[in-house]
This record gives structure tokens, C-alpha cells and sequence, in this order.
């Protein structure tokens, strides 16, 4: 395998776990569970493709963004590295929480004000008072941008500090040139999953009894979120420099995959359970989210890497979506709360609703990317970087002869 078609495949696997927010957030305002904004009919399947769905996809993307970071590390210094990071994800979370989040806010509002009697004043009132508080709102689903930096900002305090170097020799006489058997990483990254969810878990039980600006404090900078996906980036900061285990990683085959069926079912029954209170959340409901939810985590992702890893060669329309991915995911969840509000909050078809919000947010954020795309400004602000036409037209100015 030519290093080019290995680090497209990685491309590949990070625009679907994206795309997957489209149908993953389409699907609350039909579910059991409930949203900020949510339909009075309900499908069991749809809280069961969030549960599914949850389970992986972020944690596989943080493998990813892992991987890319290791390899840009690799052929920048630390602090060009750092400023890049700086503006490729710092400027889309400041334009999308100042541009797109009032949006969400906006679509609160009138959810809840046509829950009461439809009042323009309120819903006016209501969206003053939430663009008045600075808390969660105004993140929603940017909070992964903020992670990243603060992951960004870890990696290159241990490059700069020269801490990373003893850590890497460790590893490297840990893992260099040898064999490594499947279970041994599947094991290690179980093991590190679980240990941060636990941690997470008790950060956030504690949450009502912090002052109130600690509580803010830790919302802002999504401080359970940071700790419970670390081991995913930094394992895949360890697949870059060591193939071998994530080549290990990959080879997961019938047994795995009969052992996954098993804990997904489990994992899966328990939470619908809880959800349609079959019984109260409790003992059951904890050990099955921090010990059973990891082991279905990381089987998962060994599966999505082991299939898409082989994947390597994009037609037009896929590499379409894999550069568009990330501003259609910027966009989905503020078109998705705007559509239900203003035009599907009187259907009474819990799947046709699905379906019309999911085609709503890959059309909207589809013309935007477009849109985008002609700007070199908006381009920046939304991608932090310049347009691909811009990029593939300077491509062979700077081609070597």
C-alpha cells in the first residue's frame, strides 16, 4: 500500500464518521430520549441508532484526528504546527458560535413558545435570554473544535517542552519491530477507555455541587469530554509512528465480531430500557455505560478501520463529501432544528420526519459548502483555509519540474 492511498483512506473514514451527525442528530427529535427540540411521535429505532451510533463515532474520529496529528507533527515544527491548528480549528468555532448557534437558540425559542401558545414576543424574549448567557448553548455541536485544540495544545506543550521524547523511546522499545498481537491493543485501549469514562463520570457527578463558575468553567471547555476521548487521540497518535499496532488493531475477525453482536445487544437493550423506564437508571445503567460501552467502542472502531482502511481510490462525488464534510457538519444540527421547528413540528410520522430532516441538512449545508467555496473570506472563516479550487489551482505552481 502506496503512503498516498493510506492517508486517503484515513480521509475517507473521517468524512463518514462526520456525515454520520446528520442522521445521528436527525433522529432526537423523534426518539424517546428527547431533545431541546422534539416531536410528540416517537420510533424505538431511532434511540436506537443514537445509542449505536454514540458509541463510536466520536471516538473513532478522535483516532483519526490523532493519526493527523502525529503525521503533521512529523513534518512541521511544534509552533507552526500549533498556529496552524490555531487558525484551521479556532476560526469556524468563533464563526459558527457567533453566525450559525443563535439559530439553535432561535429554534429553541420557538419550539418552546409553540409548546405554550404561539407569541412572537416570547419567542423574541426567550432568544434574547439565551444569547444573554454565556453557557453550553452557545457551543452545542462545535464542542468537539474546542477538544481539539485543547488536545492541539497538549501535543504541542510536550513537543515544545522535549517531555514528548522520553515518552516516544518508551514506546518505541515497547512496540518497534515486534509482532503485536490484536488482543494486546484491543486490551490496552479497552482498559484506557474505561478507566477515562470512570474518571469523566465522577468529574460530572460532582457537577451540581461546584460553584456555579466552576460549573460554567467546566462546560465551556468540555472538560469530561476531553478526558474520556484522550486515549482515542493518542492511540491514534501511536498508529502513526507504530503500523504495526494499528495494523494489529485492524485484524479483528469472526470471533470479534461475534463477541461485538453480543455486548452491542446488551449494551443496546439496557439503554432502551432505561429510556422507556422499564426501569429507573441506576447500578445496571453505569456499569453497562462504563464498562460494557467501551469494549463496544473500541470493537467497533477496530471493524470501521479494518473495512474502510481497504477503501482507497474516491470517485468525484465521494471526494466531493470528504471536503465538504466538515462544513456540512458545521451546518447540519442549526438547519436540522430550523427545519423541525418551522415546518415539522406538526407532522405526526416520526420516520418521515427523519427522512425530511435529514435531506434538509445535506442540502442546506451542500449550497453552503458551495457557497463557501467561492469565497476565499468565508472559506477562512468556516474552514480555516483557503478554498480547494483555490488550492488545486496553485497546485502546479508549486509542483516541482
Amino acid at each position: 500500500m502506496r503512503p498516498e492511498e493510506r492517508e486517503s483512506s484515513w480521509d475517507y473514514i473521517r468524512a463518514t464518521l462526520m456525515l454520520l451527525g446528520i442522521p445521528f442528530h436527525a433522529a432526537h427529535p423523534v426518539s424517546y430520549e428527547g431533545w431541546s427540540v422534539r416531536s410528540d411521535s416517537h420510533a424505538m429505532v431511532f434511540d436506537a441508532l443514537i445509542t449505536v451510533v454514540h458509541q463510536f463515532r466520536m471516538e473513532g474520529f478522535y483516532i483519526v484526528a490523532g493519526y493527523f496529528a502525529a503525521m503533521l507533527l512529523s513534518r512541521k515544527p511544534p509552533v507552526v504546527w500549533f498556529k496552524t491548528r490555531l487558525v484551521r480549528l479556532g476560526l469556524p468555532l468563533i464563526t459558527c458560535m457567533i453566525l450559525l448557534n443563535p439559530f439553535q437558540m432561535l429554534a429553541s425559542a420557538i419550539f418552546e413558545a409553540r409548546q405554550h401558545g404561539w407569541d412572537w414576543n416570547v419567542v423574541l424574549a426567550n432568544t434574547i435570554q439565551y444569547l444573554s448567557v454565556l453557557d453550553f448553548r452557545w457551543i452545542r455541536h462545535l464542542w468537539f473544535l474546542i477538544v481539539l485544540l485543547e488536545f492541539s495544545f497538549l501535543l504541542f506543550v510536550l513537543h515544545k517542552s522535549g517531555w514528548i521524547k522520553p515518552i516516544q523511546a518508551r514506546m518505541d522499545r515497547l512496540l518497534q519491530g515486534r509482532t503485536i498481537k490484536p488482543r494486546f491493543v484491543l486490551i490496552a485501549l479497552y482498559c484506557a477507555a474505561a478507566v477515562t469514562a470512570i474518571c469523566a463520570e465522577l468529574v460530572l457527578r460532582r457537577y451540581v455541587s461546584y460553584p456555579h463558575i466552576v460549573q460554567q468553567m467546566l462546560s465551556l471547555t468540555i472538560v469530561t469530554e476531553f478526558i474520556r476521548f484522550l486515549p482515542w487521540f493518542l492511540i491514534g497518535y501511536v498508529f502513526f509512528r507504530h503500523r504495526n499496532a494499528l495494523n494489529a488493531f485492524r485484524q479483528v475477525g469472526q470471533i470479534s465480531l461475534a463477541i461485538l453482536a453480543i455486548l452491542l445487544s446488551a449494551f443496546v437493550a439496557i439503554e432502551l430500557a432505561a429510556i422507556t423506564g422499564h426501569f429507573a437508571k441506576g447500578y445496571l445503567t453505569n456499569l453497562s455505560e462504563l464498562l460494557l460501552g467501551p469494549a463496544v467502542s473500541v470493537l467497533c472502531c477496530a471493524f470501521i478501520y479494518k473495512g474502510f482502511g481497504k477503501l482507497h481510490r474516491h470517485g468525484r462525488v465521494v471526494q466531493y463529501f470528504v471536503d465538504a464534510s466538515f462544513t456540512i457538519y458545521l451546518f447540519h444540527q442549526p438547519v436540522i432544528m430550523m427545519a423541525f421547528v418551522l415546518f415539522m413540528q406538526d407532522m405526526t410520522n416520526p420516520y418521515l420526519i427523519f427522512i425530511l430532516l435529514c435531506a434538509s441538512a445535506i442540502g442546506v449545508s451542500m449550497l453552503a459548502d458551495l457557497l463557501i467555496r467561492e469565497s476565499l473570506t468565508a472559506s477562512y472563516m468556516f474552514n480555516g483555509k483557503r478554498p480547494v479550487r483555490v488550492l488545486a489551482r496553485e497546485a502546479p505552481a508549486v509542483r516541482p519540474l
